[in-house]
């Protein structure tokens, strides 16, 4: 202390210090000049001022309430009854809140068990919401992206980090939180999967077709025969996401053979939705894969399901695709197979068979008529012929989701 008392300002020293009192410092308690010092430091972190005399620490108007009792005892003129620093952080009103609740607990995860993870997490993306945003993005999300990353998070986390990651331009959210998910889906913790499958509509649009069609389908694909129904589930949803994404390759060469294994799945729902994503995703399959597939689907399988909002599934995935087959297909195979279906027991499943009758109809009635009067081009209704007819192929596969699932 006496090597180095010139580099403190006057300022900054208590009395004891300032006249050289070294007998009186030698029986003061170890922290007492630093608790003084500490008090200092609070003034003018509140006070936005630099301290240029003692004299200016009795003005407390920018002193916090809460914390002035404590701001007071650090500063008292008997070096014996100053406040030890420590008793500070762990005794000080000021310094219970959410917010240094939250950082600890984060900072000494590996420390807490799972329950205490658990509840943490679950409670974690309201209480977010609650503490100051600079310092949730700048401090709590980058110690919760490394505790999902390196397995000390429980799946719960995963909503709090896309919370907080929403708070983020999309800029940043490729940065600080897209890689982390990336990660994340080569975890082998099913509750990780879940979450991850859950919530893809939130950043299934930030992911990159590359990083989906190299990274994160290969992943995602082993829920498709998962033993869990409600993992194939929600493998199965993710396509409408992930599926735009992905390389022709990978869609012709690996997902149509999940999906014609789904569409003789145990569970109905899962064969209902199969056959809706695949009238979804039709318009990513080149010319050949849809003549090669696309029928096959939905007359073969789905039109002949035993359940009956699979065969109505069926029906529509024919109309939302019309315009992928010649006159020859619909003449041959899709009109005989849907005609039954006007005697079908349930009468949904009828009322969508006559709509989509009329629909084939008409595109043959309007191929006669371009023929008869030497008019060859093509004649191609596409899916405006039933308005809204893709709407109503997501609509529905949502439908069947919940309804199955009791959500």
């Amino acid at each position: 202390m006496l090597q180095y008392d010139w580099l403190i300002g006057a300022q900054y020293k208590p009395m004891e210090l300032l006249k050289s009192e070294w007998a009186a410092i030698r029986k003061s308690p170890a922290w007492a000049i630093d608790s003084w010092g500490l008090g200092c430091l609070i003034y003018e972190l509140f006070s936005c001022t630099k301290l240029s005399k003692t004299e200016e620490l009795r003005n407390t108007a920018s002193i916090p309430k809460s914390l002035l009792p404590d701001y007071q005892r650090l500063l008292s003129s008997t070096p014996a009854r100053r406040l030890n620093s420590s008793k500070l952080l762990e005794n000080g009103e000021y310094f219970q809140n959410k917010l240094l609740e939250t950082i600890q607990f984060m900072e000494i995860l590996n420390l807490k068990d799972s329950v205490e993870k658990d509840t943490f997490f679950r409670k974690l993306p309201n209480l977010a919401e609650q503490l100051p945003r600079e310092i949730v993005l700048k401090k709590l999300l980058p110690l919760l992206a490394s505790a999902l990353e390196f397995g000390s998070a429980a799946a719960p986390a995963l909503t709090a980090l896309l919370k907080m990651g929403s708070w983020l331009s999309s800029e940043e959210f490729s940065v600080k939180v897209l890689p982390t998910i990336v990660k994340l889906f080569a975890s082998n913790d099913r509750a990780i999967r879940v979450s991850l499958l859950q919530h893809i509509d939130q950043y299934g649009e930030s992911l990159s077709s590359q990083i989906v069609d190299e990274q994160v389908y290969t992943h995602v694909a082993t829920g498709f025969s998962d033993t869990s129904a409600f993992l194939r589930e929600l493998t199965l949803k993710s396509m409408l996401v992930l599926a735009p994404k992905l390389s022709h390759r990978t869609i012709s060469g690996s997902l149509l053979k999940y999906l014609s294994k789904l569409q003789v799945d145990e569970e109905p729902a899962i064969r209902t939705n199969t056959t809706i994503l695949l009238g979804n995703i039709a318009s990513y399959l080149n010319e050949g894969t849809r003549k090669r597939v696309l029928i096959n689907a939905f007359t073969v399988r789905a039109l002949r399901d035993t359940f009956s909002p699979a065969r109505g599934a069926g029906v529509m995935a024919l109309s939302a695709t019309s315009s992928y087959y010649d006159m020859t297909e619909i003449a041959t195979k899709i009109l005989p197979n849907i005609v039954v279906l006007t005697i079908d027991p349930d009468c949904d499943v009828r009322q969508k068979a006559f709509q989509a009758v009329d629909q084939f109809l008409q595109i043959v009635k309007q191929h006669h008529d371009k023929t008869s009067t030497g008019d060859t081009s093509t004649t191609s209704m596409g899916t405006s012929s039933i308005p809204g007819n893709a709407g109503l192929l997501g609509y529905t596969y949502v439908l069947y989701f919940c309804c199955y699932f009791n959500i």
